[in-house]
């Protein structure tokens, strides 16, 4: 078996309940992935970081681009770090099955 999993609608969005997206975290990205994003949705919670070229957005208390689906409602326009997702075994995340995380 292949470690993870691929990413479906059915695993992510149903079975899972956008998990990653839920989880209270932080995602980097640059400042053209920022842009990009706030134009999509200005109230974003994007901002720079201190000394350094990165910028994050804030997933509290979940993020503000996943539908009531539970799906990535910018998901050809998602940042990196999302399309990275995951790049371990997180707890929680059914795209690396429990033996694994």
């Amino acid at each position: 078996m292949t470690y993870p999993l691929e990413a479906t609608k059915e695993r992510c969005g149903q079975e899972c309940g956008g998990w990653c997206c839920k989880n209270k975290l932080i995602v980097l990205m640059t400042k053209d992935e920022a842009t990009r994003l706030k134009k999509l949705n200005h109230k974003a919670m994007i901002t720079q970081g201190m000394n350094t070229e990165k910028w994050a957005m804030a997933i509290i208390p979940q993020c503000i681009f996943l539908t009531d689906e539970n799906l990535c409602g910018i998901h050809e326009q998602r940042p990196d770090a999302c399309r990275q997702w995951p790049y371990t075994a997180s707890r929680g995340c059914l795209l690396w099955p429990k033996e694994v995380g």
